[in-house]
């Protein structure tokens, strides 16, 4: 099938009216509408009781590498020397999430050259079969930092997904390492636009930015990236590449060795804090309710009326209608 551009527009967008969107996208991805309902023991809507909710876990995971110092460690090399006689899979089983299958397929093709081309497709099939459970992914760099690469555009990307299931590989996830240099923001965009399209989670797995950089403007754009990628629906979760260890870290650091914030780790637990629900409460209405809008995840909620009072839990999911929990005092 061919398709023919017959015409083409471009509409500029001013920085502000980039964040507006963004912050469109969370609160519509990222949040959710909530009604606590709240009633005695006869089903009577009570106006009145005092309503305090407290999030305390997220849906959106957000966290970094840890440092390979432990390798050193002698407990650890026995353990070390333990994985390598069981195979890892079968060891692992049903403890991991995720398995990066075999990494960054696009630059590289290793095992292609000594096992066949159909290498990486014999290794999806395995992990599926040792841990059904796991989410298989493929993991690629310069796939969302450039567009000058040219063994990893986002085209090349979404060809090598389409091959694997063809071949029968059961791929469930892809994966954006996110090494940046100065972030082109509406390149982002486009490319996870593009990736959506295969309807799999993509998770940012290593970023970090540039040391080339000064670390004020290491924060500006790990601000700019991050903000970026949570506000794309289609992102599941972020991993950063900031792990501390004797030599440092491979591009920023998010703490100095005193563990005190540098600049990027100012910018991270600012985010963190604005991506959170604060502590909400109120008293419910004439119809014994009472609504707020929270970020998804896990909430604890306490209802007190009179002398009465009670505890609940809520979970908070990905959805467009509104949440209805129902809280008897």
């Amino acid at each position: 099938m061919r398709i023919s551009i017959t015409s083409a527009s471009l509409q500029p967008f001013s920085v502000e009216q980039w964040g507006m969107h963004q912050q469109q996208i969370v609160r519509t991805k990222r949040k959710r509408a909530v009604t606590i309902h709240v009633a005695d023991s006869q089903g009577n809507r009570l106006t009145g009781a005092s309503v305090l909710v407290q999030q305390i876990s997220k849906d959106f995971p957000l966290g970094s590498a840890i440092a390979n110092t432990i390798l050193g460690n002698s407990v650890y090399q026995v353990f070390a020397a333990d994985c390598m006689c069981i195979f890892l899979l079968f060891l692992y089983k049903g403890e991991f999430a995720h398995w990066d299958v075999n990494n960054e397929m696009l630059h590289f093709n290793f095992y292609e050259q000594r096992l066949g081309p159909n290498a990486s497709l014999d290794f999806f099939n395995t992990a599926q079969l040792a841990d059904p459970l796991a989410t298989l992914f493929m993991n690629e760099f310069n796939v969302i930092e450039t567009c000058e690469d040219i063994f990893s555009s986002v085209d090349s990307y979404v060809s090598r997904l389409k091959d694997l299931k063809a071949g029968g590989a059961l791929l469930e996830g892809i994966g954006l390492e996110g090494h940046f240099s100065k972030p082109n923001i509406p390149l982002m965009r486009a490319t996870l636009d593009k990736l959506a399209t295969l309807g799999l989670p993509i998770w940012f797995t290593e970023v970090d930015i540039n040391n080339h950089y000064d670390q004020q403007a290491q924060a500006l754009y790990l601000d700019e990236v991050l903000r970026e990628a949570f506000s794309h629906p289609s992102v599941n979760g972020i991993m950063l590449w900031t792990a501390l260890h004797r030599n440092g870290c491979y591009q920023m650091c998010l703490t100095d060795w005193n563990l005190q914030n540098l600049p990027a780790g100012d910018a991270v637990d600012k985010l963190l804090s604005e991506w959170e629900t604060k502590q909400v409460g109120g008293m419910t209405d004439e119809h014994g309710s009472f609504s707020f809008a929270g970020f998804l995840g896990e909430y604890s909620v306490h209802v007190t009326y009179g002398n009465r009072s009670t505890e609940a839990t809520l979970s908070l999911p990905q959805g467009d209608e509104t949440r209805h929990l129902n809280v008897q005092v």
